[in-house]
């Protein structure tokens, strides 16, 4: 029967078909804490209780390899560690009995093989495997007899999160076993790992990787994928690494890859910080920051970028590329987020777009912005939205909308708009998620949030107003804007923002430089569109940009007025036939009243 659902882990390490491991310090530890409860009379069961992904699997290996090599024999001398398969023991039954009966016949097996220490990877999977409809019997309480007595001696291996929803739930089951925690590997142990893996990879993928490529892998990982655990990610991005290096024409690469020595594809710190970026979603030059220092230098380019697609906000952008330079260079709290920020001003000054642009320059997807609209969440129960409904209710199963999206999309831009408005609780989850650069959901999975930048809105109003004004008022009332901050918001909800930026009134040279960015878009859209040739006269701009220039609703009437005055009549002549291709419109002024399409 161990045979047909078992595999025989130290034959295979005698065979040399397990991959080879690094005898780290925290390998040796935990092999010792496995002999020390497999030498006891009872309860001489360990479980490695670990995350997924940091080796809980591979000591196991290691412990069948001190087997096969006769160390440790006082311990180990002729035993067996062979891995059973709860799935290949439930596959195939049909009826009630089936699977007690191969269970009962595996555990007889095993006790008249004293030798055979049994392993289950997915140990969880026993509580509940082969149990019918109304019957109480599972692997679990099936094998609780043998193991109390010390006949059948059993490793087994899951997650934290398994091991509390599952076994912990079983007390019998439970207290028949020792939990070993298994840690993460620190950075030098996985560069370790990978150097032992570095043959076996050049064999299999056709390729040679460099020392850079294996360092890159671990740096990259651990800065880039924080939501998985080392060795795992680091082992997954270099071996899709040789993969792009291996099969370049489908490569999405910037440049060729580099050949060794008789055309071998040599793998570099280049093709790691490329799979990277891909995985991330997030554009190759953040990622090689990592590597070379770039992020700098792009951070840099963010302020000219601003300035030219938010028209009138200098300082706000100044600010704003003075406190991610910080965070980039290494000299900000690394366990918060890149930046956390609060705009201030009223509607149509450029606080939403600001925001936008920064996610579409420092991480070039549309996905990277995150909008969360504030005033939906008034009240205390909404907060749940945010982090997934507590257990027993409706949604619980389908997560948080924010971090759901920071799990997804952890390299983003994460606007709170018209904060304001949002509930007292939902505040308090801000000041954890601002603090600790992570938030819980109520699944128990944490969204890590310490590569994303938030951004906050508030429409705040003084006596002075903060709105559109003549071209010698830009400033506004600041002083004002920033004492009305303090009076609404608390003490340890301010003290953990970076910035808190005024958007300044836009003057009408600001409003005119919008205006003739949106007539040129709509003078290309409709060029290209129909073959129509707008002309807007001087004095038909003027007229407009007086028009759109409103306090109260700011750039956003702007837009509204040239869709009343040109966008609609426009549309009505094409529509009524009287406007062909090579139609040459006129946007002219018309007395006092207004602007007419001639």
């Amino acid at each position: 029967m161990l045979d047909r659902y078992g595999r025989d882990i130290t034959r295979a390490a005698r065979e040399g078909r397990l991959l080879p491991f690094v005898d780290s310090d925290r390998t040796r530890n935990t092999v010792r804490q496995l002999l020390k409860v497999l030498m006891m009379p009872t309860k001489n069961n360990p479980v490695l209780v670990g995350e997924a992904g940091v080796g809980k699997t591979a000591i196991v290996e290691a412990l069948a390899e001190r087997v096969a090599n006769g160390r440790d024999r006082r311990v180990l001398s002729g035993k067996r560690v062979v891995e059973l398969s709860m799935a290949e023991l439930v596959a195939g039954t049909k009826y009630r009995g089936e699977f007690e009966e191969r269970l009962t016949r595996v555990i007889e097996e095993v006790r008249a093989h004293p030798d055979v220490i049994l392993f289950i990877d997915e140990f969880h999977t026993v509580v509940g495997a082969g149990r019918a409809e109304g019957a109480p019997m599972d692997a679990g309480n099936i094998m609780k007899p043998a193991l109390a007595r010390g006949e059948l001696r059993c490793i087994g291996a899951t997650t934290i999160a398994e091991y509390r929803k599952s076994v912990e739930k079983d007390p019998a089951l439970e207290r028949r076993f020792q939990p070993i925690q298994v840690a993460e590997p620190g950075r030098e142990e996985t560069v370790d790992i990978l150097t032992g893996l570095r043959a076996h990879r050049e064999s299999h993928f056709g390729v040679t990787i460099a020392d850079e490529a294996l360092d890159a892998a671990v740096d990259l990982s651990i800065r880039f994928d924080p939501g998985h655990f080392l060795p795992d990610k680091a082992i997954d991005l270099l071996d899709r690494a040789c993969a792009e290096a291996r099969v370049p024409m489908l490569s999405l690469a910037l440049e060729p890859v580099q050949e060794g020595p008789m055309g071998v594809a040599v793998v570099r710190s280049e093709i790691v910080a490329r799979v990277m970026a891909e995985k991330a979603g997030i554009p190759v030059q953040v990622v090689q920051g990592g590597l070379t220092g770039l992020t700098e230098s792009r951070v840099r380019g963010l302020e000219e970028y601003l300035n030219r697609h938010v028209v009138g906000q200098e300082e706000a952008a100044s600010r704003i590329c003075r406190r991610l330079l910080l965070s980039h260079a290494g000299l900000g709290d690394r366990r918060r987020p890149l930046g956390v920020f609060l705009f201030l001003g009223p509607s149509g000054v450029g606080k939403t777009e600001m925001a936008r642009r920064l996610a579409s320059y420092l991480f070039d997807e549309e996905r990277a912005f995150i909008r969360l609209d504030m005033s939906e969440y008034q009240e205390n129960s909404s907060a749940t939205r945010l982090i997934g409904a507590s257990p027993g209710y409706i949604g619980y199963d389908e997560g948080g909308q924010l971090t759901g999206r920071l799990r997804t999309t952890p390299y983003s831009v994460v606007l709170l708009d018209e904060v304001d408005k949002a509930a007292p609780r939902v505040f308090d989850l801000f000041l954890q998620l601002f603090d600790e650069g992570k938030i819980t959901d109520a699944q128990g999975r944490t969204a890590d949030a310490r590569n994303s930048i938030f951004v906050m809105t508030g429409n705040i109003r003084t006596g002075k107003e903060i709105g559109f004004g003549a071209a010698d008022s830009p400033g506004g009332d600041v002083e004002g804007a920033l004492t009305e901050v303090r009076r609404r918001y608390r003490p340890e909800f301010l003290n953990r923002i970076d910035e808190q930026i005024v958007f300044r009134r836009l003057a009408s040279g600001d409003v005119r430089t919008v205006l003739d960015r949106q007539l040129a878009a709509l003078e290309e859209d409709l060029q290209a569109r129909s073959g129509i040739t707008l002309v807007v006269e001087p004095e038909a701009r003027e007229w407009l940009a007086e028009e759109g220039n409103s306090p109260e609703y700011g750039i956003r009437e702007l837009g509204r007025a040239i869709d009343r005055w040109i966008r609609g009549p426009v549309s009505e002549r094409i529509a009524a036939g009287k406007l062909e291709p090579g139609g040459r419109p006129v946007v002219a002024r018309k007395g006092p009243e207004g602007i007419v399409l001639e």
